[in-house]
Protein backbone atom coordinates (compact mmCIF):
# COMPACT_ATOMS: atom_id res chain seq x y z
CA UNK A 1 0.00 0.00 0.00
CA UNK A 2 2.74 2.47 0.93
CA UNK A 3 4.47 1.85 -2.40
CA UNK A 4 1.26 2.79 -4.25
CA UNK A 5 0.94 5.94 -2.15
CA UNK A 6 4.53 6.90 -2.89
CA UNK A 7 3.91 6.46 -6.61
CA UNK A 8 0.75 8.57 -6.33
CA UNK A 9 2.65 11.31 -4.49
CA UNK A 10 5.46 11.39 -7.06
CA UNK A 11 3.02 11.51 -10.00
CA UNK A 12 0.88 14.17 -8.35
CA UNK A 13 3.91 16.29 -7.55
CA UNK A 14 5.11 16.06 -11.15
CA UNK A 15 1.71 17.18 -12.42
CA UNK A 16 1.60 20.00 -9.87
CA UNK A 17 5.07 21.23 -10.81
CA UNK A 18 4.09 21.14 -14.48
CA UNK A 19 0.98 23.21 -13.75
CA UNK A 20 3.02 25.71 -11.72
CA UNK A 21 5.50 26.08 -14.59
CA UNK A 22 2.60 27.06 -16.85
CA UNK A 23 1.52 29.65 -14.27
CA UNK A 24 5.13 30.90 -14.03
CA UNK A 25 4.41 34.55 -14.78
CA UNK A 26 1.75 34.94 -12.10
CA UNK A 27 1.92 37.57 -9.38
CA UNK A 28 3.91 36.02 -6.49
CA UNK A 29 1.62 37.76 -3.97
CA UNK A 30 -1.54 36.34 -5.57
CA UNK A 31 -3.58 34.16 -3.18
CA UNK A 32 -3.64 30.49 -4.14
CA UNK A 33 -7.36 30.07 -3.49
CA UNK A 34 -8.72 26.59 -4.26
CA UNK A 35 -5.25 25.24 -5.09
CA UNK A 36 -4.65 25.14 -1.32
CA UNK A 37 -7.11 22.27 -1.00
CA UNK A 38 -5.30 20.28 -3.72
CA UNK A 39 -1.93 20.84 -2.06
CA UNK A 40 -3.30 19.89 1.36
CA UNK A 41 -4.70 16.62 0.01
CA UNK A 42 -1.33 15.84 -1.57
CA UNK A 43 0.49 16.77 1.64
CA UNK A 44 -1.77 14.47 3.67
CA UNK A 45 -1.13 11.61 1.23
CA UNK A 46 2.63 12.28 1.35
CA UNK A 47 2.61 12.23 5.14
CA UNK A 48 0.93 8.83 5.04
CA UNK A 49 3.26 7.53 2.30
CA UNK A 50 6.45 8.74 4.00
CA UNK A 51 5.84 8.26 7.74
CA UNK A 52 9.57 8.51 8.56
CA UNK A 53 10.12 11.88 6.83
CA UNK A 54 10.45 14.64 9.39
CA UNK A 55 10.55 17.24 6.60
CA UNK A 56 7.26 16.13 5.06
CA UNK A 57 5.60 15.99 8.48
CA UNK A 58 6.88 19.48 9.34
CA UNK A 59 5.23 21.07 6.30
CA UNK A 60 2.09 22.98 7.13
CA UNK A 61 -1.10 22.95 5.09
CA UNK A 62 -1.84 25.92 2.86
CA UNK A 63 -4.70 28.35 3.37
CA UNK A 64 -6.55 29.83 0.40
CA UNK A 65 -5.21 33.28 1.37
CA UNK A 66 -1.56 32.12 1.24
CA UNK A 67 0.48 33.59 -1.59
CA UNK A 68 1.69 31.89 -4.74
CA UNK A 69 5.27 32.20 -3.51
CA UNK A 70 4.33 30.31 -0.31
CA UNK A 71 2.69 27.65 -2.47
CA UNK A 72 5.78 27.34 -4.66
CA UNK A 73 8.05 27.08 -1.62
CA UNK A 74 5.98 24.31 -0.03
CA UNK A 75 5.69 22.37 -3.28
CA UNK A 76 9.47 22.58 -3.74
CA UNK A 77 10.07 21.40 -0.15
CA UNK A 78 7.59 18.54 -0.52
CA UNK A 79 9.04 17.48 -3.86
CA UNK A 80 12.62 17.55 -2.54
CA UNK A 81 11.70 15.59 0.58
CA UNK A 82 9.72 12.97 -1.37
CA UNK A 83 12.57 12.54 -3.84
CA UNK A 84 15.10 12.19 -1.02
CA UNK A 85 12.91 9.57 0.66
CA UNK A 86 12.59 7.73 -2.64
CA UNK A 87 16.36 7.66 -3.07
CA UNK A 88 16.79 6.57 0.53
CA UNK A 89 14.31 3.72 -0.05
CA UNK A 90 16.13 2.68 -3.23
CA UNK A 91 19.48 2.64 -1.44
CA UNK A 92 18.03 0.57 1.42
CA UNK A 93 16.59 -2.04 -0.92
CA UNK A 94 19.95 -2.43 -2.72
CA UNK A 95 21.90 -2.89 0.53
Amino acid sequence: MTSNLKTTVHRSLSALVEMLELMGNGDPAMPVGDAAQDFNLLLSTAQEAFPESATIHALRPLRPADSLVTFLTRVAALKGAAEAEGWRGSASSRA
